[in-house]
């Protein structure tokens, strides 16, 4: 079986620069040159595109691997590449149609999204062709999607190839919003021409080579075979034979020609252009722009804060911060559970289910790597802040009712005092996304910082018997009846402590009732504005139903009262941002 690609392959490739794959902080773990950045890339994203059955073609123009390929390579992307993969993006046949495909595409050129110090990759491996323009005017390539309509042993016809398929230009255009400094097209298809001119870029002999290439920008695009060639199949590799090369190349890092650890663009299209002609009448093409290079870190990929980073550090006020790594985590509750978390709840409260709608739906988001305060902003911490700015001071005579020495959580702090204390010490209230991954704790889907079981009085300060709430629960008893002192409870998975109960938290987003169903996949800030403020955690006078993790509440920003406090996080050091 053979499959036709052609020059619009490879304009189908920069549109499919949207569709990407994430990753975050992707660097070298081991064999290192000394010369590459620590951090090679903020984000990365990959899009992967196989197309076996066109149901409007007829047998012959029917493949036989085109989804293996794109499948293989995503799972090669995960296993030795450390892309995640919540965040690479495959099109399988019927999904590949042609609004499927451009609707992948149109969310990816979002630029709050893709940064300049992201990389994309994009494969795809099904049909293409090559269609004279009228008057002749030259050619264009278009990708064959699955619901083509189109005769490809026929002669082109560009009407019916602009109505069906996908043009070269448009894609193009798309191609120009993505801000990404490194993009790689692989296409497993014959190939007409190029739209990249160029097959070199910065000699390797440079000095600092690796450095340059690793933070100059490029465009690079790498196609099965030259103009005319076909782009065959074979029953025994299981793929495309373009791709069990590059598949091989990678994985056994054999397209590694220096043997420096990294796999270039350059060195994987030398490596294809020098072994797939072995084995097939094909000849891979290789054409740049700029003079960056797509860097492949064939070893154990980390996120860059795990050992970049430093776990803790301390700041202005003195305060020890945890280092919260970057990557996904699901936030919220699914709409699913909530008939059970109803039936749970209901020992304490009279609930109602749609009290969990604001929780709703359960969605994962990616954040940046941060660092949080390991406990709540004490007592004392805060007379420092008003001796030190002439902040206007709390009634301190209440404060040491609920909060007696200065080791305690401090209390009747409005969010406009939060916020000036951030200032003054160099920091800023969590997002409530940041605030909801530290408090889970690398835990996915529990109720709390621990895990699902109720709270038995060793776990947090919340309404026990200490407390006299028509809502308390009588059969616990935490030590405490207003707050304590921060850390006397054991900390979650982070090394955070009272991320339950103790104090509500003040967060630095506006409420609203119904943000997650709209809210940003990626480092989400809230409502532009509002009039209340998120607060999240539970404190010393509320049950297990409100001290959750998924659990949301809000205040007016000039509120105090005997259960509001908060902690700080400051934006990783490490963090790329262009």
């Amino acid at each position: 079986m053979t499959k036709r690609a052609t020059f619009f392959i490879l304009i189908f490739i920069f549109l499919s620069i949207s569709a990407l794959f994430a990753q975050k902080g992707i660097r070298v773990v081991g064999k290192r040159p000394p010369e590459l950045p620590a951090v090679v890339y903020r984000k990365g994203w990959a899009l992967l595109i196989g197309i076996n059955k066109y149901p409007n073609l007829p047998a012959k123009h029917q493949l036989d691997y085109a989804v293996a390929d794109a499948e293989d390579f995503a799972s090669l992307l995960q296993s030795k590449f450390g892309f995640t993969k919540s965040n690479i993006t495959i099109l399988k046949d019927k999904q590949a149609t042609k609004q499927g495909i451009l609707d992948a595409f149109s969310p990816l050129a979002d630029p709050n999204k893709v940064k300049y110090n992201d990389c994309v990759l994009v494969y795809f491996s099904g049909h293409g062709q090559t269609v004279p323009l009228p008057k002749s005017k030259g050619e264009m390539g278009f990708l064959v999607p699955y619901d083509a309509r189109i005769d490809l042993s026929a002669r082109p016809n560009a009407a019916q190839y602009y109505r069906d398929c996908i043009g070269m230009d448009e894609l193009k255009r798309v191609a120009r919003l993505i801000p990404a400094k490194h993009i790689i097209f692989i296409v497993d298809a014959c190939y007409s021409g190029l739209v990249l001119e160029s097959a070199r870029g910065l000699a390797p002999e440079v000095p600092g080579y690796l450095k340059k290439v690793a933070t100059a920008s490029t465009q690079q695009m790498i196609t099965a075979g030259g103009k005319g060639e076909q782009s065959a199949e074979r029953s025994d590799f299981g793929h495309g034979v373009f791709t069990h090369k590059l598949l091989e190349g990678l994985e056994k890092r054999i397209a590694d020609w220096d043997n420096n650890g990294v796999i270039t663009g350059c060195e994987l299209g030398t490596y294809l252009r020098t072994f797939v002609p072995k084995i097939a009448q094909q000849t891979p093409e290789f054409r740049a722009e700029g003079e960056g290079e797509f860097l492949f870190l064939p070893q154990d990929v980390e996120e860059e804060n795990q050992e970049i980073l430093p776990p803790t550090i301390r700041d202005k006020d003195g305060a020890e911060m945890v280092l919260i790594p970057a990557g996904d985590f699901e936030m919220g509750t699914d709409t699913s559970e909530i008939p059970k978390l109803v039936q749970w709840a209901k020992q304490w409260y009279d609930v109602k289910a749609d009290w969990f709608e604001r929780e709703t739906p359960r969605h994962t988001v990616y954040l940046d790597a941060f660092y949080m305060d390991k406990y709540e902003v004490t007592v004392g911490q805060y007379k420092k802040f008003i001796s030190a700015t002439g902040h206007k001071a709390p009634d301190w005579s209440r404060v040491s009712i609920y909060s007696p020495t200065d080791e305690h959580a401090m209390v009747f702090v409005s969010w406009e005092d939060a916020q000036a204390y951030s200032r003054w010490a160099g920091k800023r209230l969590p997002t409530e996304a940041e605030w909801e991954k530290a408090a889970r704790g690398k835990l996915v889907g529990k109720k709390f910082p621990w895990g699902d079981k109720n709270p038995d009085g060793t776990q947090c300060n919340f309404a026990d018997r200490n407390t006299d709430f028509p809502w308390s629960d009588k059969n616990v008893d935490d030590g405490y009846q207003y707050t304590a002192p921060v850390g006397s409870f054991p900390p979650n998975g982070y090394g955070l402590y009272d991320m339950a109960g103790n104090v509500w938290e003040w967060c630095a987003d506006w409420y609203s009732e119904d943000y997650y169903k709209n809210s940003p996949t990626s480092n989400p800030q809230g409502p532009q504005n509002g009039d209340s403020s998120v607060c999240r955690g539970g404190s010393w006078d509320i049950n297990p139903f409100n001290v959750r993790a998924a659990y949301r509440y809000w205040n007016s920003p000039t509120n105090f009262y005997n259960y509001l406090g908060f902690r700080c996080c400051v934006s990783s050091p490490g963090f790329l941002e262009q």
